[in-house]
């Protein structure tokens, strides 16, 4: 099974230590996953990311030495319903963007997220290279000091959620995966420093995995039948 979109949201705070809002995870289908991004002014960090409670776990964290930084965090098996994504902010109050994506056909293992790449610029865009493979999804999350000026994402992306507060933007998006890696962009207008970090999902390969179930059990009734000396019955 390929790992599939399901439903996204987004919130901000102009100087505040936590971001909230709520997301409706709508799936009941198998391989559930939550990658939720955030965007920080300045070099602050989010000390905690919930979702109905339950702890996010932080993949990866730019740390660029510009006015802005990005993480994205997950949660395996999300609850299918309506909850509040809180992001809590360590040290002072700032000014955050948050944004939580949901998806299903993910990997359940202690790994579903493979090595995430990073880029920290200062200029009209960003882009990085992220490994990937045919059934993930790619999903990102950019953070810009500066919060007017919208940011486009490539072509080949879908924008899942843009958000700013008073001095900075952040936003993310999708990409089915590929063999081997593809790229993830961004522009805007008005040179600003920022921080893109990209990461694919790993697909559950439920669908991989019947089909070789279903081959594995064609030829051991096939074997079993031609050993007794009896007529072949081929399982459609």
């Amino acid at each position: 099974m390929a790992v599939t979109f399901d439903n996204s949201a987004c919130g901000a705070v102009t100087g505040g230590s936590s971001v909230d809002f709520s997301l409706q995870v709508i799936t009941d289908q198998g391989g559930k996953i939550l990658v939720v991004g955030v965007d920080h002014r300045n070099d602050q960090n989010a000390c905690a990311v919930t979702f109905a409670g339950q702890s996010l776990t932080l993949h990866s964290r730019t740390t660029g030495g510009n006015n802005t930084r990005a993480e994205l965090w997950y949660l395996v098996g999300p609850p299918t319903a309506t909850c509040v994504v809180k992001v809590s902010a360590c040290g002072g109050a700032h000014d955050m963007t948050a944004g939580a994506i949901s998806f299903y056909g993910a990997d359940q293992g202690p790994s579903p997220l493979r090595t995430a790449a990073s880029s920290v610029v200062n200029g009209l865009s960003a882009s990085v290279v992220v490994t990937t493979a045919t059934g993930d999804m790619v999903v990102d999350v950019i953070s810009k000091n500066e919060s007017t000026n919208v940011m486009t994402a490539c072509d080949a992306q879908t924008q899942r959620w843009q958000a700013n507060s008073n001095t900075n933007r952040g936003a993310g998006s999708t990409r089915p995966g590929v063999d081997s890696s593809l790229t993830m962009g961004w522009s805007w207008a008005g040179v600003a420093d920022a921080n893109l970090i990209g990461v694919s999902i790993k697909s559950g390969g439920g669908a991989k995995t019947t089909v070789i179930w279903l081959m594995f059990r064609r030829v051991a009734t096939w074997l079993e039948a031609l050993f007794r000396k009896q007529p072949v019955l081929w399982i459609p």
